[in-house]
């Protein structure tokens, strides 16, 4: 799946990125590798490995392609960002990323890029200005709105999300290429839109394919300008092997649902009555009332289980 290593940089080097400083080498010195894996839980799995191992691999550039898969920042409320009901209907996967940010539609359209960059010298201005530059090489002009998203005109063509992890930084990207815009609106629909939380949320945006901008521009061909236009900042490029990684945990419930802020809504009932939920984090109900025309009452049987909205619904 992978390509083999070449040798890494040798101990002192490593140990240097270890402390996060700054010396020659390390910033004209970059490893890529493309992830032949379709699978989100897998992907994301990749992606934590490779920031954890950053102080043994030093900078390095991964990219991805997911098959049809919702994917939220590490701080959202999976019901206020999407169809969870069209999801399950149609059995597509929900993931959670370690990177913060907003909600999106991955699917064999969209091009992931994920760099792993030393935090001691990390710009967030200057990796926009790099994906800019890419753009230009597949002649699409490109700018940064909103702080952290890619603007074609006034829709939005990429959006980019951090993690800050001991002495490295990842700094993700996903570039619309070629999606199924439709779908990717329908998957977005909130299941709860009023709910009341501290969680982030995602920002809409009209948005747009890269290849209608840029016709006959594939996933693939992004793909190589992405890694040509890094490779051309660096003095060496060289290989890795894949790290250990642990998708049975990004593949979890306790991951994937467990991490949800806190949050507290109010469904209405098919009889005219309405139940408050209160949920505490990883969407556990922490109290539950039901509302009729006689007053509150008490419903101490869903205390203590997690948030599921087809069961509180019947439940109600």
């Amino acid at each position: 799946m992978f390509v083999v290593a070449s040798p890494l940089p040798d101990r002192q080097a490593r140990q240097l990125w270890g402390k996060a400083r700054l010396v020659e080498d390390e910033r004209n010195i970059m490893w890529q590798l493309h992830s032949s894996s379709d699978d989100p839980f897998h992907n994301l799995a990749l992606e934590d490995a490779l920031l954890s191992s950053f102080d043994d691999l030093g900078p390095g550039l991964l990219t991805y392609v997911n098959r049809l898969s919702v994917v939220l920042g590490k701080n959202q409320v999976p019901w206020r960002e999407c169809d969870m009901a069209l999801l399950k209907r149609q059995g597509i996967p929900l993931a959670r990323r370690i990177s913060g940010g907003g909600t999106v539609v991955h699917d064999p359209g969209n091009l992931n890029v994920s760099l792993f960059l030393n935090r001691s010298s990390y710009q967030a201005d200057a990796v926009y200005r790099r994906f800019i530059e890419v753009l230009g090489a597949v002649r699409v002009a490109a700018r940064l709105e909103h702080g952290n998203s890619l603007f074609a005109g006034n829709r939005k063509v990429s959006g980019q999300a951090f993690c800050y992890r001991r002495n490295a930084v990842l700094h993700h990207a996903t570039f619309l290429v070629c999606s199924d815009l439709d779908q990717l609106r329908a998957l977005l629909l909130p299941s709860l839109p009023e709910i009341e939380t501290r969680a982030i949320a995602s920002r809409p945006a009209s948005v747009a394919n890269l290849s209608e901008l840029s016709p006959g521009l594939t996933v693939e061909s992004l793909r190589k300008a992405v890694q040509e236009r890094f490779a051309a900042h660096q003095a060496r490029i060289h290989e890795i092997s894949m790290p250990s990684i642990d998708r049975d945990r990004f593949l979890s419930e306790d991951w994937v649902i467990g991490q949800t802020p806190a949050f507290q809504c109010r469904l209405p009932q098919k009889d005219g009555t309405s139940l408050a939920l209160s949920m505490k984090r990883g969407a556990m109900i922490d109290g539950a009332v039901l509302h009729t025309d006689a007053g509150p009452h008490d419903r101490p049987d869903l205390v203590g289980l997690r948030f599921d909205l087809d069961r509180v619904l019947s439940a109600g």
